[in-house]
């Protein structure tokens, strides 16, 4: 699989039938109405690792594990006293924030 670069060329052999190259040394080169198009080859991943699925799903739950155990630590240094107005102003800034991010 190919993907042509962008240009007024490539933009007229959209959705028409293209004439493929490919010499001995493996170089290809793409064709159209006498116009070479200028390509790269496109690398697909051709498999999942079962092992990047579950650190993904275990990702989400440590995230959320993470942000309730802020909450929780914010909310205990706001019932504390211990903070200046300018810090307990941005600790509430900084729990409105995070109240609208998904869980």
């Amino acid at each position: 699989m190919y993907i042509l670069e962008p240009s007024d060329a490539a933009r007229r052999a959209m959705g028409k039938h293209v004439t493929l190259y490919e010499t001995e040394d493996g170089e290809v080169s793409i064709v159209h109405d006498g116009h070479e198009l200028s390509a790269r080859a496109f690398h697909k991943e051709g498999h999942v690792h079962q092992a990047a699925v579950v650190e993904n799903k275990l990702l989400g739950a440590a995230l959320n594990y993470a942000k309730q155990m802020q909450l929780e630590r914010d909310d205990k240094a706001l019932r504390s006293g211990s903070l200046t107005k300018r810090d307990q102003r941005l600790l509430r800034a900084r729990q409105a924030q995070a109240a609208t991010l998904p869980a």
